[in-house]
C-alpha cells in the first residue's frame, strides 16, 4: 500500500532565502490585512501569543514589511537586525554613522551600540574555545545582537562560576543568564500523530521531504535520532502507532550528525511498499498548509513547531546561531532558540514559516528546556538549509512524487559547513542552450575547508583554450579563499589565490587560460577557505566552455 509522508511542521516568522545579496520578499504572501494567512496560523499565534484575530494579521503584515526592508540592507547588518514587535519595525544595531544613514534609507530604525558585530562574534568564538576545556553548568552561549552583548546562559550558577568568570574576563559584552534547567535532546514514546521509529527505539518525528538529483526520496530529521548506519525506518500505520517499514536511517553511516556541526540526519525513504512523499503540513485537526522553499527564521519574530508530542505550538525566535551545551561533552553551535513549547518525541519535527497556503521550512526540532506546561519554555531546533545543503538533497515542494528509490549505501554529496552563516536551498538550473552552463546550487564554504560545485556539460568537441568562468560568492574575509576549476578529466586550473587584505569577497568573472580538456562532463568548482574565523557561502557559478 502506498502512504504519504506527513510533515510534522507549523508555521510564522521572518526569513531569509539565502541570496548573498539580500533577503527577498515572502512568496505568495497577501500584504495589506493578512488576508492569505491560513486560519491555523492565525489560531496558533492567538493562543500562544495572546493575540487577537486582528493583531495577529497586523503581526503577519508588519513581519512582512520588515523582512522586504531586511531584503535592502547589506548582509552585515542584516545579520544585526531584530524584529521589534513593539513597533512593528526591523530594527539593527550599528556603531557608525554610515550604518546609521543606510538603515534609515533602508525603512528600518538604527540602534547604535557600543560593541560591533564583529567584536561580539569573535567573543562568542571565544567562548566556544574556553568550553572545550569543559563547561560544567552552562547550557549556552551566542550574540544577543538586540542587547548587544555575548549571553552565556547557565543553568548551575556554582558548577558554572570558574566558567562564566573566564567568559566575562573577555570583555564587558559578556552577559550572564540564569535558565531554569540544563537542554536536553528529546526521545519520546509512540503517540498518535506523525512518528517515526529508528528500528527498536522510542519514536521522533519527521522533519521534511526531499529529494536528491536521481530523484531519490529521503526525509531529514534529528541527527540524535538517525546515530545508527543503515538502521530500519518505520512510519505510523492507520492508528497511529508504528507501523511498516518505510526506509533505511543514515545510509552507510555518513548521513548523521550530532556533534559541533550539527543535530541533522536523513532517512533513506526506499523501501519496497513505496512510500510517496508530500510537501503537506500537519496542522492536527487544521486544513494542511504547504512548504515551497526554504527560509531562516530571524529574532523577534512568530514561530510554530509541530511535533509528534506536543502537536502545534507558538511563539517567538529569541536568539539564532547559538551554540548549546547538551552536556556529557556534547555542544552543538549554530542552533536557534524559540519559547515555543516542545516535549519528548518531538525530536526531529519541523518549525516553518509562512502565510496564505505556503509556508518555509525553518527548521528541525533539536531539543529544549522547560517542556509545554512549565513557564518559560524553551526549545531548540536545527537549521534545515544546512542538512539539505550537507547531503545534496532539495526541499520536496509538490507536484509528481519521485518514484526511484534512493540507495542504501552512499555518501555525502558535499562537504560539511562548519559555521553557521544564512541558510537556504536553491535549486540547480538546468543549463541555456549553447556553451555556457550555470549551476545556482547554494553550498556553505567549510571554515576551514573544501567546498565543490559540480556542472555537467553536454557541448560536444574540445573546450575552448580560455574558458570564461563566473562566480558568485559571500564571504566576510576574501583573502582567505583559494578558487580553482577541475576539469572533466581531473586537471586543475587556478581562479583565485588566498592572500592580500582581508575584505568582503562577492565573486567576479575570471578568464581561465590553458585549457586543455574534452567540453562534456562535469567541471568542478572547487572552492577553499584556507583559514578559520571567517565564513561564507557559494550562491552560483557558470563556466562558458
Amino acid at each position: 500500500m502506498k502512504r504519504s509522508i506527513w510533515l510534522a511542521v507549523a508555521t510564522a516568522a521572518l526569513v531569509t532565502t539565502g541570496v548573498a545579496a539580500g533577503y527577498p520578499a515572502l512568496a505568495g504572501y497577501n500584504a495589506g490585512g493578512g488576508a492569505a494567512a491560513s486560519p491555523e496560523l492565525l489560531a496558533g499565534m492567538q493562543r500562544d501569543l495572546g493575540l487577537t484575530a486582528p493583531q495577529a494579521r497586523t503581526r503577519l503584515d508588519q513581519q512582512e514589511a520588515a523582512h522586504r526592508v531586511l531584503g535592502s540592507l547589506d548582509r552585515d547588518l542584516a545579520a544585526s537586525s531584530w524584529f521589534d514587535p513593539a513597533t512593528g519595525k526591523l530594527t539593527v544595531a550599528v556603531s557608525d554613522a554610515d550604518s546609521a544613514a543606510r538603515v534609515r534609507a533602508a525603512g528600518a530604525v538604527p540602534k547604535t551600540v557600543t560593541h560591533s558585530a564583529a567584536e561580539l562574534s569573535g567573543i562568542a568564538r571565544n567562548i566556544g574555545r574556553l568550553a572545550e576545556g569543559g563547561s560544567a553548568g552552562v547550557a549556552g552561549w551566542g550574540v544577543d545582537a538586540a542587547s548587544n552583548s555575548v549571553v552565556v546562559s547557565v543553568y548551575d550558577n556554582v558548577a558554572a562560576a570558574d566558567f562564566t568568570a573566564r567568559a566575562k574576563a573577555l570583555g564587558t559584552a559578556v552577559r550572564v543568564e540564569t535558565v531554569a534547567r540544563p537542554f536536553v535532546q528529546q526521545s519520546g514514546v509512540v503517540q498518535a500523530g506523525d512518528p517515526w521509529w529508528p528500528g527498536n527505539e522510542s519514536n521522533c518525528s519527521i522533519a521534511f521531504a526531499a529529494t536528491d538529483s536521481s530523484g531519490g526520496r529521503h526525509f531529514v530529521t534529528a541527527g540524535h535520532c538517525t546515530n545508527d548506519a543503515n538502521q530500519a525506518a518505520y512510519g505510523k500505520n492507520s492508528s497511529g502507532t508504528k507501523g511498516e517499514q518505510l526506509g533505511t536511517s543514515n545510509v552507510g553511516g555518513s548521513r548523521s550528525v550530532n556533534a559541533r556541526e550539527g543535530d541533522m540526519g536523513v532517512v533513506a525513504v526506499n523501501s519496497a511498499n513505496a512510500w510517496t512523499l508530500s510537501n503537506s503540513v500537519n496542522t492536527w485537526g487544521g486544513a494542511a498548509v504547504s512548504v515551497n522553499g526554504v527560509a531562516e527564521a530571524v529574532v523577534g519574530t512568530a514561530i510554530c513547531k509541530s511535533g509528534n508530542t506536543s502537536h502545534w505550538t507558538c511563539g517567538t525566535v529569541t536568539k539564532v546561531n547559538e551554540s548549546v551545551d547538551y552536556g556529557n561533552g556534547l555542544i552543538i553551535d549554530g542552533l536557534s532558540e524559540t519559547n515555543a513549547c516542545s516535549a519528548g518525541g518531538d525530536s526531529g519535527g519541523a518549525y516553518v514559516m509562512g502565510t496564505g497556503a505556503t509556508a518555509k521550512a525553518v527548521g528541525i526540532h533539536s531539543g529544549g528546556g522547560n517542556g509545554c506546561g512549565q513557564s518559560d519554555p524553551n526549545t531548540i531546533f536545527q537549521p534545515v538549509g544546512e542538512a539539505l545543503t550537507k547531503w545534496g538533497l532539495t526541499l520536496y515542494t509538490g507536484g509528481s512524487t519521485p518514484t526511484t528509490a534512493p540507495p542504501t549505501t552512499g555518501t555525502p554529496t558535499t562537504a560539511p559547513p562548519t559555521t553557521r552563516p544564512p541558510t537556504s536551498q536553491p535549486p540547480t538550473t538546468a543549463p541555456p542552450a549553447g556553451r555556457t552552463f550555470t549551476s545556482t546550487q547554494f553550498g556553505f564554504i567549510p571554515d576551514p575547508g573544501t567546498l565543490n560545485s559540480p556542472i555537467t556539460s553536454t557541448a560536444t568537441g574540445s573546450a575552448a583554450g580560455t574558458v570564461t568562468v563566473k562566480v558568485t560568492v559571500s564571504h566576510w574575509c576574501g583573502s582567505d579563499l583559494e578558487i580553482a576549476l577541475v576539469a572533466p578529466d581531473g586537471a586543475a586550473y587556478p581562479i583565485k589565490q588566498a592572500g592580500g587584505s582581508c575584505t568582503s569577497y562577492a565573486g567576479g568573472t575570471y578568464q581561465v587560460p590553458g585549457i586543455a580538456s574534452p567540453a562534456a562532463g562535469t567541471w568542478t568548482l572547487r572552492v577553499t577557505d584556507t583559514k578559520a574565523w571567517n565564513f561564507g557561502n557559494l550562491s552560483g557559478w557558470s563556466i562558458t566552455v
